[in-house]
């Protein structure tokens, strides 16, 4: 009888793997800067900056940077193009995702919170240019503030699914316990939200 050898199963992938930490670094970078357009965020709806960028995308017609101008106080101008300097930084979240992609061992999970990152920071660019180009219309206005801290949040858990190894996932809160989280965040979402209009 003839023996047989079976040839063993082709790597999944050959690519470069990118360690924990370097995963560690990224996410947090990636936590700060949505936190930081979050504060931001905060900043310039407190100052009333929301139009000392009066266009969008640029800060004033033909101009990338805040100018002199007769109608916009110079400070809201650069408190505005400050948090859009912040946006900016966020292209960190490109990062994640692609060093969720080279991780170690990819897992679904850490791979779609690396993907809300980049989506987010986009969706909150456009948010923001549409609340600029509807001269701050509340609902717009409050759409736009809303995102942040679910952003925030994802990053949060972001930085969580990095610390997490290569071991099987393990559950730190019980089953039953899981969906009174969530309730319980319902009550500060609600007394939040109203407050951003």
């Amino acid at each position: 009888m003839a023996t047989t050898f079976t040839a063993p199963p082709a790597p999944i992938r050959s690519s470069p793997r990118v360690g924990w930490p370097v995963q560690r670094g990224l996410a947090w970078a990636a936590a700060l800067t949505q936190a930081g357009i979050a504060v931001t965020g905060s900043v310039v709806r407190v100052t009333s900056s929301g139009l000392g960028c009066p266009t969008w995308p640029q800060c004033f017609p033909g101009s990338l940077v805040p100018i002199a101008s007769p109608t916009v106080a110079a400070l809201r101008s650069w408190i505005e193009f400050s948090r859009l300097l912040i946006i900016l930084v966020g292209g960190v979240a490109v990062l994640c995702v692609a060093a969720a992609l080279l991780a170690p061992q990819v897992r679904r999970r850490h791979l779609l919170l690396a993907l809300v990152m980049p989506l987010g920071v986009v969706a909150q660019a456009v948010m923001g240019g549409v609340t600029v180009l509807v001269h701050l219309a509340w609902p717009a206005v409050a759409a736009h503030f809303l995102v942040s801290p679910l952003l925030v949040w994802v990053a949060v858990l972001l930085v969580s699914a990095t610390q997490e190894g290569d071991q099987p996932p393990t559950a730190l809160v019980a089953g039953p316990v899981r969906p009174w989280l969530g309730c319980s965040a319902a009550p500060w979402w609600c007394c939040w939200a109203p407050a951003r209009w």
